[in-house]
């Protein structure tokens, strides 16, 4: 077929099933490279890739579709669920993917318009531009991954560089393998951490509703500080080595402390203007509660800028000002609705994370990190005296010391040994990549200067890296505005109101779900007798026939209601992800050889168990933590209400 004859055929195939593709094709981009076309001695098309690192062919000079069966074979087993492939070439490698895996959806990045434009010229590539499970990410701007795979029971992944890439665009390469790498990493911790805490958070967040009525959200911060130099402080090792310098800057930066650190910088005459907490474990909340430093009057506190789902001993027993911030989690959503928005600030997994994104939001400049470790700095994981070392020493026995313990806790990250900014070799773990790559993605979409003054720890690309005592002159002369800043907050925080009319409307929305959940509560009860009688034996099929009707149903009743649905679904995350991973497995198995057709029933019946199950014990704790969130609500009213002194 002559070669416009083909690239009209794809062409055709783009404009039906591809027009983004289309459309970033017709973007003029300069590209360093040249593109030559030769045969292989099979006869089969074949290009090699001028650049910088020398004429690269893409593919087998030989034999390419003999080399892409080898290298499927080699780097893929047929399990996969989602490939992702750095190169598009002439996609001898798509179609044998293709080929050999019938379910696995492959995303292929191909960093250069002229090499795809090229291969449209070479090859007939309607199988791979017409199949629905290809999709091409063309030129070399980042795509989220979570745009890409967003299904929670999808965890066999593969990335697969073609080497003639690796060589042609190492840089690209190289990034996004980095991103790849951060985003499993994000998407596994993710998962673990809804898995543990799903129905902490929630309970936490209702149990917390008051708060969204009386206390103002960060919006009250939002370009405050313009002008002002700020500092945040982490609870690294390295923070130690910066105290006499931070003592003397405190009057003229405006101090932002994640709550792990505030109680050694307090013991160091240190008081920080905010600390930043964001955990909603129990033990978290001893950090600001439990320390004879913080019996202080109201204005001697930092004011606490607070996640709503922070354990509720947190906002409750904190004496100083508090502000919250915004949920990203479904039961603050729907409070914000009748609290109106508190303000979003960044959760990226650490607390430093979310105290940086503050300061950027208050509008300071410049941002000075101190404390961001990212490491085990003498296999120490936090600063002398915070309260994680003090409750490690409590625990800690004979048989099971604190250096045990920190230890035992810097193996589960899968701990190895990287260069820290100063080029010597510290130990750091993926947790902390996954921040550090937070941080470097972060800091290049921010106005204000950031630069890491910490003494040690990790590199982070895209910061300036200055010590702190280099740059005391330079802060001090923007710091003559922070006084009069940070105290016209303080009055306005003082001076701020309970919304009594929201308050009240959210009273009216809470006792409608608590029927609606009891409703809900009642439906999974239907359906789970249904499904308990229809019994499991292979026998009792048509059973399940009879009362399909019924449970279609109970299900169009239980999903009728949004509210109620994005509720439970919040506290069900370990159900449904059990479930979908089960229905994964029992797809793959019923097409497999062999009569799975028995074990396809039995497991039906038991998701099914599971899942109306799972919607029953799910409504019953909604309905009785929304009780208690109402009478919380009751008692704002009751104590700080326009009657309340009759």
């Amino acid at each position: 077929m002559e070669q416009n004859s083909l690239y009209e055929k794809n062409y055709d195939a783009l404009s039906l099933c591809r027009p983004d593709l289309l459309m970033e094709l017709a973007r003029t981009q300069k590209e360093d490279t040249i593109v030559l076309k030769f045969k292989a001695k099979s006869g089969l098309p074949a290009m090699k890739v001028e650049r910088e690192a020398g004429a690269i062919p893409l593919h087998s000079r030989t034999d390419p579709t003999t080399e892409a069966k080898r290298w499927t074979a080699g780097n893929t087993d047929g399990e996969e669920q989602v490939v992702f492939l750095f190169g598009f070439g002439l996609g001898y490698h798509i179609e044998e993917l293709l080929a050999s895996n019938e379910e696995a959806l492959i995303v292929v990045f191909e960093p250069s318009r002229t090499i795809f434009s090229a291969a449209l010229r070479e090859r007939d590539l309607t199988s791979v531009i017409k199949s629905d499970r290809v999709r091409i990410i063309l030129g070399e701007e980042s795509v989220p991954f979570d745009m890409l795979v967003s299904d929670p029971s999808i965890t066999r992944m593969k990335f697969l560089p073609l080497r003639s890439y690796q060589t042609l665009f190492p840089d690209a390469s190289i990034k996004r393998k980095k991103e790849y790498v951060s985003w499993l990493n994000r998407r596994q911790i993710n998962t673990a951490t809804i898995r543990r805490f799903d129905r902490l958070w929630t309970s936490n967040a209702f149990k917390n509703s008051r708060h969204f009525f009386s206390l103002k959200g960060i919006e009250v911060l939002k370009e405050r500080f313009q002008g002002i130099p700020a500092i945040v402080l982490c609870a690294g090792p390295s923070l130690e080595q910066d105290f006499n310098h931070l003592r003397k800057l405190s009057g003229t930066a405006v101090i932002f402390a994640v709550d792990t650190a505030l109680r050694p910088v307090l013991q160091r005459g240190i008081v920080p203007d905010f600390v930043v907490s964001v955990d909603p474990q129990w033990v978290n909340s001893f950090i600001l509660l439990s320390d004879p430093q913080l019996d202080r009057e109201k204005s001697e506190l930092p004011v606490l800028v607070s996640d709503p789902a922070v354990y509720p001993a947190t906002l409750r027993e904190y004496r100083g000002l508090k502000i919250i911030t915004s949920s990203v989690f479904a039961p603050g959503r729907v409070i914000e609705r009748f609290s109106g928005p508190k303000g979003t600030i960044a959760a990226g997994g650490s607390v430093a994370v979310a105290a940086y994104d503050l300061a950027r939001v208050s509008g300071a400049d410049p941002i000075l990190l101190l404390g961001l470790d990212l490491s085990y700095s003498t296999t120490r994981t936090h600063l002398s005296g915070s309260f994680h070392e003090l409750f490690l020493r409590s625990r800690a026995h004979r048989l099971d010391t604190a250096h045990t313990q920190m230890m035992r806790y810097i193996a589960g990250g899968d701990p190895f040994v990287e260069g820290d900014k100063n080029g010597d070799p510290v130990l750091t773990d993926r947790r902390m990549m996954l921040y550090r790559s937070w941080f470097e993605n972060e800091v290049m979409k921010s106005k204000a200067r950031t630069i890491n003054a910490s003494s040690g720890g990790l590199n982070i690309e895209g910061i300036e890296n200055i010590p702190i005592g280099e740059l005391r002159n330079e802060l001090v002369k923007g710091g003559s505005l922070k006084p009069e800043a940070v105290s016209k907050l303080r009055e306005e925080l003082l001076a701020a109101l309970p919304d009594f009319e929201r308050a009240f409307l959210f009273l009216d929305f809470l006792e409608n779900l608590i029927k609606k959940l009891e409703a809900v509560h009642r439906l999974a009860k239907q359906g789970l007798s249904l499904v308990k009688s229809a019994g499991s034996k292979p026998e009792n099929r048509g059973s399940l026939a009879r009362i399909s009707g019924k449970l279609d149903e109970i299900d169009r009743d239980i999903l009728s209601d949004r509210d109620a649905n994005n509720i439970l679904s919040m506290v069900m995350q370990t159900s449904i992800a059990d479930i979908l991973g089960k229905v994964k497995k029992t797809k793959t198995s019923a097409e497999s050889e062999g009569p799975p057709q028995t074990e396809g029933y039995e497991g039906a019946l038991e998701n099914s168990r599971v899942l109306y199950r799972s919607i029953e014990e799910g409504a019953q704790f909604l309905s009785g933590l929304l009780e208690k969130s109402s009478k919380r609500i009751q008692e704002l009213v009751i104590e700080k209400g326009p009657h309340a002194d009759k």
